[in-house]
Parts: structure tokens; C-alpha cells; sequence
């Protein structure tokens, strides 16, 4: 086990960061789970979060700019969205730059709807910056405590977790049960 915790320490930085890339969460996530039980430095991983993601909203908006014919083929069933979202964008430029970070689909459409909207590359990098970095900060404090608050639970309860996972099974089942005859 120290092994695997070690090779993940080694390399989980890397996954964080290319995950983080194309805006998600989960890998973040789980680093802050996994930071609450075993030794993992929080700076570094807000760090390598924060990076991954900003570079990757800063390149999504310039890729726009130079492309925008290449990009408008794929964005025919989003259009509506954009739309609303240039409004947005075009009305208070930082809390959508802001929100996009925690809401999935956004996270794409946000950087190219800031684009749209003409919105400087200067003005939405400092947008961009600050949101990453309080994305990164919120998702990483959140998972840690979370990862806390669950260790604590399974240590008072561990007992009774494999009655607890029967009946979760147990519910999931009925639930596909009667979604299938639906």
C-alpha cells in the first residue's frame, strides 16, 4: 500500500495538472480526499490544479480567437447557450468568467463565450487568474474536509458498512428495476 501511495504522490501531481487542463474537478477532488489521510502537500496540489486550469481557459480563449471558423462548426447545438452566455459576459465579465469554474458544461463554453464577446485577452486572463485560483482553493479545501469528515465516519462506523452497502445495492437495484419497465 505505501508503494501505490508513494507512486501516486509521484505521479498524481501530473494527472491533477492535465486534468485540470480541460477544466475538471474530479481529479482535484480525489487529491483532496486523499490528502486528508496520507501526506500530501496542499500548496503544491492547489498549485498544479490552479495552473492546469488557467492555462487551459487561457489557451480555449486564444484557440477561439485564432480559430473561430473552426470552432463555430462544433459549437451548432450550443449556440443557444452561447448566446446567453455572451449576454452575461458583455453585463459583469467576472462572475461568469467566476461561476463557468464550477458548473460542468460551462467550463468549456465560458472561455469561448468570453471570447465572443470581445472581451480583451488581458481582461480575461486577470478574470480568469483570480477564478482559477479560488476554484482551486474552494475544490481542494472542500474534498479535504469532506475526506475528513468521511475518515472520522468510517472509523466509528466501520461495523456496519457492509450492511450498509448491501442495502445500497439493495436500492440501486430496485431503482434500475423500475426505471427498466418505464
Amino acid at each position: 500500500m505505501q508503494e501505490f501511495i508513494d507512486k501516486f504522490v509521484q505521479y498524481g501531481y501530473i494527472l491533477v495538472f492535465l486534468y485540470s487542463l480541460g477544466g475538471g474537478m474530479l481529479a482535484l477532488l480525489a487529491l483532496g480526499v486523499f490528502a486528508s489521510a496520507y501526506n500530501v502537500n496542499p500548496y503544491i496540489s492547489i498549485l498544479v490544479a490552479f495552473l492546469g486550469n488557467f492555462l487551459g481557459s487561457s489557451a480555449l480563449f486564444y484557440f477561439t480567437r485564432t480559430s473561430k471558423k473552426d470552432f463555430q462548426k462544433h459549437l451548432v447545438k450550443h449556440r443557444r447557450k452561447l448566446a446567453l452566455l455572451v449576454v452575461l459576459f458583455r453585463k459583469n465579465g467576472f462572475i461568469f468568467t467566476f461561476v463557468c469554474k464550477f458548473i460542468y458544461g460551462l467550463k468549456t463554453l465560458g472561455p469561448i463565450a468570453a471570447e465572443i464577446s470581445k472581451l480583451s485577452f488581458v481582461k480575461f486572463s486577470v478574470y480568469n487568474l483570480i477564478s482559477c485560483i479560488i476554484w482551486a482553493i474552494a475544490v481542494f479545501y472542500v474534498a479535504y474536509f469532506l475526506g475528513e469528515s468521511l475518515g472520522q465516519f468510517f472509523d466509528e462506523y466501520s461495523s456496519y458498512m457492509p450492511i450498509v452497502l448491501l442495502i445500497l445495492l439493495v436500492i440501486i437495484f430496485i431503482y434500475f428495476k423500475i426505471k427498466a419497465k418505464k
